[in-house]
């Protein structure tokens, strides 16, 4: 392969994975809860600005710091893959970002006493700058307790996780919201509904979420305010002053009251279930618990109670 090829190889695939990333940033099919830090900057955006970084050195034709850059970005993506594998929690589109890398690497690698030295360095170093200042996380986590609002007396416990700010979960609350609602008013399941913070910003929707059913507690004010949140997330509201506007402008009435004592059992039951994407679904049945995770998976899974 001639170095024009290689070069034009790189570009479309760095391409390529920068659309990979911002897949991630809207969520696919569910939000995952798998996120890292270097330095505190956030790996996506890290992710966008290296893959800048290759096309521009493709551009300008700069190979030996282009293999260099790659072999960094390759011995990173190594620490990453354990990382996932050590956890048991995998990230498709990191992996992707990380197939991608490797794939690139591979078009660029040469087999000269120089570049393999260069090669070697560059991976050593890029796993070393990973494992001494990567920082991350795979269960969602609140700052406190949190009191789980639980609605129904059916035998087959149900829990759902949501984040309002989750692309998947936002389409897939009407149909679930429908068939919860009539599960519930069949007698057949008690439903918790838990908040998880995949996007920082669910945090403070939670807490509103809470200071509405406490105004009033029972099911249609917990679906209603569910949808009202939902609404005020697709328009990006992510201040609390803002956020109360748009709730009073809806006549949502709330009560705010010290939310941080009832946190722990949220994220007591996160890691219970082993909750690192939205929407998910835990059900218990028959002394048996099933996930399943995704809009359709979910509403399979709740129209199959009915048999």
């Amino acid at each position: 392969m001639n170095l024009t090829v290689k070069r034009k190889a790189t570009i479309i695939l760095s391409l390529a994975a920068i659309v990979n990333v911002l897949l991630y940033l809207f969520c696919g099919s569910t939000c995952r809860f798998l996120q890292g830090t270097l330095v505190g900057f956030d790996l996506k955006y890290l992710g966008i600005l290296y893959q800048i970084g290759i096309i521009t050195l493709a551009l300008l034709k700069k190979d030996l710091w282009l293999l260099f850059i790659l072999s960094l970005g390759l011995g990173a993506e190594v620490f990453l893959v354990g990382y996932q594998l050590i956890f048991q929690v995998y990230c498709p589109f990191c992996l992707i970002f990380g197939a991608i890398i490797f794939i690139i690497w591979l078009i660029n690698l040469s087999f000269h006493k120089k570049e393999i030295l260069l090669t070697m360095i560059g991976i050593l170093t890029g796993f070393i700058l990973l494992y001494t200042f990567f920082q991350g996380t795979t269960t969602p986590a609140y700052g406190g307790e949190m009191v789980l609002p639980t609605f129904g007396s059916g035998p087959v416990t149900v829990r759902l996780y949501t984040d309002y700010f989750c692309g998947p979960c936002q389409g897939a609350e009407p149909q679930v919201e429908s068939l919860i609602n009539s599960l519930i008013k069949k007698g057949m399941i008690n439903i918790t509904f838990i908040d998880t913070p995949i996007h920082r910003e669910t945090v403070l929707y939670a807490k509103y979420f809470l200071y509405i059913i406490k105004e009033e507690t029972n099911l249609s004010r917990a679906l209603e305010a569910r949808r009202i949140l939902y609404e005020a997330a697709r328009e990006r509201i992510k201040d609390p002053t803002l956020l109360e506007k748009f709730l009073t402008a809806r006549n949502i009435k709330f009560v705010i009251f010290d939310v941080k004592p009832y946190f722990k059992v949220y994220e007591q039951f996160l890691r219970e279930d082993g909750i690192n994407s939205t929407p998910s679904i835990i059900i218990l049945k028959d002394n048996k618990k099933d996930l399943f995770v995704g809009g359709q998976d979910i509403t399979n899974a709740l129209k199959k109670l009915y048999k």
